[in-house]
């Protein structure tokens, strides 16, 4: 059994003795408080909740702690070596992106310049067919023929096994006046300091310190033990 494994049996161990201490503990939990022995007994009550929390969590933590210290060595020794892999991949799959880039420029312009001379002669032959035409069906045949006739395609450059390019769209702003409301976010940092100035300064009104923002206090309990 290696040490990883020792630690997670300790751990069933314990837990189960803690389950058991847990449910003979909150069978015995009245939570009505409508009378000052009652909040007493309250008060009390969740002192040993937090005394009984905080020694859990410290056996807890003295049988992962070594394990996440262990992990993070490892993480460590290994880190630099996998980092310049990263950054080799990162620069070749640049180069990989920009030469398709520009090979797919390359065969969407000559794509567009060869349909583009097709459609030209397209049109020059319905000009001279329609000179020629008197209700001729062989013209007229010869018509449909011309204007039925696919327009040219250039094949994408050779796949590589085992490389494959795909789109991934993105979004940027170019006109933030432009963008909806309901597409703008709040900013919770800024939110976050004037809570402060609200606190520090109460007798203001602080509603109006940001329109559209309420600052309010909410009760929050600490318990020491």
């Amino acid at each position: 059994m290696n040490a990883i494994q020792e630690q997670v049996e300790k751990s069933n161990i314990l837990i189960e003795h803690h389950k058991f201490e847990l449910d003979e503990f909150s069978s015995s939990i009245d939570l009505r408080i409508e009378t000052h022995e009652q909040n007493q007994n309250a008060a009390e009550l969740i002192k040993d909740i937090k005394r009984r929390y905080k020694f859990i969590e410290e056996e807890r933590r003295s049988l992962s702690d070594p394990l996440f210290q262990a992990k993070k060595q490892i993480d460590e020794l290994y880190s630099p070596v996998l980092k310049q892999y990263l950054e080799a991949e990162r620069i070749i799959k640049k180069g990989l992106q920009e030469f398709a880039m520009k090979e797919e420029k390359k065969r969407s312009e000559l794509e567009l310049r060869l349909q583009l001379q097709q459609k030209m002669r397209k049109e020059e032959e319905l000009l001279e067919l329609n000179e020629k035409k008197k209700n001729s069906d062989s013209l007229v045949e010869a018509e449909k023929n011309i204007i039925s006739r696919p327009l040219p395609t250039v094949k994408a450059h050779p796949k590589i096994e085992g490389i494959s390019f795909r789109k991934i769209w993105k979004w940027r702003v170019f006109d933030p006046d432009a963008v909806p409301s309901a597409y703008k976010i709040l900013d919770t940092a800024k939110l976050d300091k004037m809570v402060m100035l609200a606190r520090n300064d109460q007798d203001r009104a602080v509603i109006d310190l940001v329109p559209g923002i309420e600052f309010y206090p909410e009760i929050s309990t600490a318990v020491r033990v």
